[in-house]
C-alpha cells in the first residue's frame, strides 16, 4: 500500500512484463459522506501533456454513502482516473520513523505533521538504530564465550550451543519489550544499550579468564539427549535424501 494521503490508499498487485499494472485497488475515503472504491483487473499509466491519468481496464467502482448499507456497484470496461486531482495532495504525504533517514530522525521538521502526533515514535526508531549496531559484536562475543573453548571428548558442544542460544533469545525478548516500552516511558530506551553491552561483558570475562561456561548440570543430560536426537534426525533426513536423488538418477542401491 501507497498512502498519498489520509484517505486515499493505493494497492497493485503487479506489475506486467509490458508495463501494464495488475490487480489495482483504490479506496477514496477523503470524503466523510462519501467512499468510493475502484477496482481493477490491470491498468495503464500514461501522461498527456500535463495530465498523469490511470486508465483502468475490465473493473468496478463501489460507491458508498453515509448510513448506506450496501454499496452501489458501477461496473466498466474502462475508466480514465485523473491523477491530477492528488497533485495538491501529495504535499501532505508523511513517512513513517522506519522510512526515514538518521539524519531526518535526528534533526527532524519542528513542524512535521507526524512527529506532532507521534514523537514517541521517533525516539524509539532513534535509539533501537543505533543499540541495533551491538547486537552483532554481543552474538560473537556469547558465542565464542559457550563454544570457543576447548572441550575434552565428554563434554558435548550440544549444551553449549543451546544454552548459548537460550541466553541470546532471553536477552533479545528483553530488548524488544523495552523498545516497546519507550512508547510509553523514554526512560526504558537505556535498556536497549543495557542489555547488548551487558552481554558483551558477560562472555568477555568467561573468554578472558578461559572459562567454560554452559547450562547447568543438571539440565546437561536433558540437552545431551535432545542434540544427539536432533543430529540422528538430520543424518536420517540426509540419507533420505541421498537415496532419492539416487533414484532420480536411476542409480540402483
Amino acid at each position: 500500500f501507497n498512502t498519498i494521503e489520509d484517505g486515499m490508499t493505493f494497492h497493485i498487485a503487479d506489475r506486467l512484463p509490458d508495463g501494464r499494472l495488475g490487480g489495482i485497488l483504490i479506496s477514496d475515503q477523503r470524503e466523510t459522506e462519501l467512499t468510493l472504491t475502484y477496482l481493477a483487473r490491470e491498468g495503464i499509466l500514461y501522461r498527456s501533456g500535463e495530465d498523469a491519468l490511470l486508465l483502468l481496464k475490465d473493473g468496478e467502482i463501489h460507491q458508498r454513502e453515509a448510513g448506506q448499507k450496501s454499496p452501489s456497484v458501477i461496473r466498466y470496461d474502462s475508466y480514465t482516473f485523473d491523477l491530477n486531482t492528488l497533485a495538491g495532495q501529495t504535499d501532505g504525504f508523511t513517512r513513517r520513523p522506519k522510512e526515514r533517514t538518521t539524519l531526518e530522525l535526528l534533526s527532524p521538521d519542528p513542524n512535521d505533521k507526524y512527529l506532532k502526533q507521534k514523537p514517541e515514535l521517533f525516539t524509539s526508531e532513534i535509539h533501537q538504530r543505533f543499540s541495533e549496531m551491538l547486537w552483532p559484536f554481543a552474538y560473537v562475543v556469547v558465542i565464542l564465550a559457550f563454544c570457543g573453548q576447548a572441550r575434552s571428548s565428554r563434554q558435548s558442544y550440544g549444551s553449549a550451543v543451546g544454552s548459548g542460544m537460550i541466553f541470546l533469545l532471553f536477552v533479545r525478548g528483553l530488548a524488544f519489550g523495552a523498545a516497546s516500552s519507550i512508547k510509553s516511558n523514554e526512560a526504558a530506551a537505556i535498556w536497549l544499550y543495557i542489555l547488548p553491552l551487558a552481554s558483551i561483558g558477560f562472555g568477555s570475562v568467561y573468554l578472558f579468564q578461559n572459562r567454560l561456561v554452559s547450562i547447568p548440570q543438571w539440565m546437561e543430560p536433558g540437552f545431551n539427549r535432545f542434540t544427539t536426537a536432533v543430529e540422528a534426525m538430520h543424518a536420517r533426513n540426509i540419507e533420505r535424501y541421498v537415496a532419492f536423488r539416487r533414484r532420480l538418477a536411476g542409480v540402483q542401491a
